[in-house]
């Protein structure tokens, strides 16, 4: 079975990818965050998607084992970035997303 199951602030994977979740849970704590969720084995469980309540859009985002970077980001529109740098990961996500931004 494979699935996605919902990633928390408690979650940890020991990779740098705990901090991506943190950061954007401070940037907007209403994102939704899952995780891949194999029921065999480990294939795949390197792999998120983050993406905003209600809204159309979602950035996959596919690490190292363990939530290593490098991260590879990859949107429904054909958004594609590759980056070590956590920061980098994060500004990317909330650019793609949008988030933050007035309705102006």
């Amino acid at each position: 079975m494979n699935e996605r199951r919902p990633w928390t602030l408690t979650d940890r994977t020991g990779g740098e990818i705990d901090q991506v979740v943190a950061q954007l849970m401070a940037v907007d704590d209403s994102l939704v965050i899952e995780r891949f969720q194999s029921g065999e084995g480990a294939d795949g469980a390197d792999v998120w998607w983050v993406s905003v309540p209600d809204e159309a859009g979602e950035i996959q985002v596919d690490t190292y084992p363990d939530g290593a970077s490098p991260f590879i980001l990859e949107g429904d529109d054909g958004f594609w970035a590759e980056t070590i740098d956590v920061d980098h990961c994060v500004s990317l996500i909330v650019e793609w997303l949008e988030l933050g931004e007035d309705d102006d």
